[in-house]
Parts: C-alpha cells; structure tokens; sequence
C-alpha cells in the first residue's frame, strides 16, 4: 500500500507519533512518504527545541534506516501554530504518488481543512487524527474558529465518513466540533518497545560513572522547558527540601529559550540538588538516559512521552488533568498532583524515593510490564491498520 503522511512539523530526531507510526508501516512493507514544511519559516521555539541543523543529512538518514520518504514543501507562513503550505505543491506530489491512502494529522490543521475541502478532486481514503486537548487550546480566536470547522467542515467529514482517530478519551472533537465518536476511534500514542524498556546493567554504569551515591534517587524530566510545560514548576522542585529523603538526583534533558528560560536557568543553578542537564536529545537516544531513573516528572500538560518513561520502569509524577489521569489509571501506577501546586508535587516525589528498595523495584517492574503489555507499538500499529483497512473499505463502497 502506498501510504503518504502530511504533517505540519517533522523532524527526523523526535518521537512524534509519525516519526514510530511511518517507520512500523514501512517496516511491515508498505511504500510510506511524509509530507511536512521546509524549515525555513518554522519558530524558533520549536527549531531552537530540536534543532535545524544538519536538517538534510538527519532526513537523509531517516530514510535510509527506515526507507520512508521525506518531502519538504515551502510555506506561505506559519501563524497560530500551523503550517500555512503552498498547497498546489501538495496537489500536484498527492497526484504524483498517487497513494492509497493520505493520512492527514492533525484535523485542525490549515492543511487538513484543505485537503478535507477537496477531497472530491484527491485520490486515495483520508485518514486524520486528533492531538488537541483543551489544556493547549489557548488561541484568542479558537471559539470563532470552532464555530466556522462545526458547520463548514465536519458536514465534510460526516457526509464523507472521514474518521479522526483520537489519541485519547478525550471528548475534545465532539465537544467543539460536533465529529460524531462514531468516527472517532480511539488509540493511544504507544511506546517503541525495541529501545524502552528497562535495564539494570545499564542504570548501574551510569551512576558509577557520574559518581552519584549508591543510594541515590533520581527523578527524570524530558520535554520542552516552557511556560506552557512548566519549567518554572520544574526548576523549582530542583530548589525543594529534600534533606528528609536519600540524595535526589535531577536528570532534566531539554533547552530553554528565551527571558523564560533564563529565569528557569538561575532557579536550577540555586538549587542544592544535584541537577544532571542535557540538551535536547534525538529520540533514540533518550532510551539509555531513562533507563538510569526511578521516576519521571510530568510538571504541567501531558505528554507523548509518559509510555516511553512507563516501558523503562519509571512511575510517572504528573499534574492532575483528565488526560493524565486516564493514562496513569491504564499504567496502574503513578501519582497526578494539584496543578502547580510544589508542596504536592515534592510530597510525590518524597513518597517514592522514601520506600523501600523492593517495593519500589516491584512497582517499577509492574509499570514497565503494564507499558509493554497495552502499549508497545506493534500492538498499537495493528490498531491502526485496522482503522484504516475499514475506512478505505467504506471509501470503495
């Protein structure tokens, strides 16, 4: 099957869901491409996150390693965190390829409201997907925005049996934009089981090699160090009082950008913890810093990366949103907190690193186990291709 993904922003060292999906299709013998934006006019934000350096060579390897194509198209601009693409560039590649099937991500994507718009003209079933949940939903304008997609584009998607394939429970797409459930099955980011998963040989060298106390616990962060992701939440819990516990050890991998970011740079550099940084790391290379852990830290919002840290045994410490929580109860271990609230937080963290050695390794184990069991992505992907091997049947009828 040749299967063509359009995505806003791709970049070949993240772990986006099209980063694991493309490379699983591919490896079970479809003829995969992403179509995503050319670098140029991306925010420095998310460029400064990942990098844009070496760009070409980084997409040069992508392919190579899992034979996926990647096509990078200009754009008009990016506004209000989308991709505003020369579409007929888009047109005149989706009739080149001629594919069986254009998953389009992200359902309210400028270009996804495009291709909805013209899917008359496009050969192919469209597929899209929904990542947004209300806690990111902030745009000023978002009520005017949802109110025009509810009643010029989801009779498209209706009338077409275009199914958005949601990420979570969440009832985000009906609640704003009245896309029936029905057409909205659920399946949740999963988690790359060939690189996470637990290993003790590995956690043991590390701290040998950093010198860090035997009995040492060590809390993970991995993400964007942002307002929106809490990292003045985060470089405050680095300052809290831990003298009660054995010796915490920080482990934060991500950049920080801008004003916001030096005020989160001074808390880090004042606290009198031990604080291990690193800058953003490619996706595959992330494995072998979780694994060192004992739990993660998820300050504000959610993220993608709660199965990864869940496959390499690590109990999740997150703020107290329904999406959090949903994934924490499907993990069966984990703690959501208050949000914002630092006394709760470091309270989390206490309550872990003060249990007992085997109690601890049990529910590390467990999570791990839970992680590989509902999560790992061959499961995930079969999940997918069932979805889209009955959408392209209803597509043919």
């Amino acid at each position: 099957m040749k299967i063509v993904h359009i995505e806003d922003f791709f970049h070949p060292s993240a772990g986006y869901q099209v980063n694991v999906l493309a490379k699983y299709m591919s490896k079970n013998g479809h003829d995969v491409f992403i179509i995503t934006s050319e670098m140029e006019k991306i925010p420095d934000g998310l460029k400064h996150f990942f990098g844009d350096q070496n760009i070409v060579e980084l997409d040069k390897e992508y392919e190579k390693k899992y034979s996926v194509r990647i096509i990078r198209v200009p754009l008009l601009t990016y506004k209000s965190g989308r991709s505003i693409y020369k579409c007929r560039k888009i047109w005149s590649l989706l009739e080149e390829i001629n594919p069986d099937l254009i998953y389009v991500h992200g359902n309210d994507t400028y270009i996804a409201i495009r291709v909805f718009l013209r899917n008359n003209r496009l050969k192919g079933t469209i597929i899209s997907d929904s990542h947004m949940v209300d806690i990111a939903s902030t745009n000023r304008f978002r009520d005017a925005f949802r109110l025009i997609y509810r009643n010029t584009i989801t009779p498209i998607i209706i009338r077409k049996k275009i199914k958005v394939i949601r990420l979570s429970e969440d009832g985000y797409i009906w609640n704003h934009f009245r896309i029936p459930l029905r057409q909205a099955p659920v399946v949740s980011f999963g988690t790359d089981t060939l690189l996470f998963k637990q290993n003790k040989d590995s956690k043991e060298k590390y701290r040998e090699d950093h010198n860090l106390p035997k009995n040492a616990f060590v809390v993970l962060y991995a993400g964007k160090i942002n307002k929106e992701k809490g990292g003045e939440l985060l470089a405050n819990l680095t300052c809290a009082d831990f003298s009660d516990c054995r010796p915490i050890v920080f482990i934060i991998i991500g950049n920080t950008v801008g004003e916001y970011g030096e005020k989160v740079e001074e808390l880090f550099n004042s606290s009198k913890n031990t604080i291990i940084r690193y800058s953003t790391q490619p996706y595959e290379e992330l494995a072998s810093l979780y694994q060192v852990a004992d739990v993660a830290v998820i300050p504000a919002q959610c993220s993608l990366s709660i199965f990864d840290f869940a496959a390499c045994g690590l109990p999740i410490i997150a703020e107290d949103n329904e999406i959090n929580q949903e994934r924490i109860e499907s993990l069966e271990e984990g703690t959501c907190f208050k949000s914002g609230n630092i006394e709760e937080l470091s309270k989390a963290i206490k309550k872990y690193a003060k249990m007992e050695k085997k109690e601890l390794e049990k529910k590390q184990k467990n999570i791990a186990s839970k992680a590989n069991a509902k999560f790992g992505y061959e499961i995930q992907y079969k999940k997918y291709m069932e979805i889209i091997e009955s959408a392209m049947k209803d597509h043919n009828k």
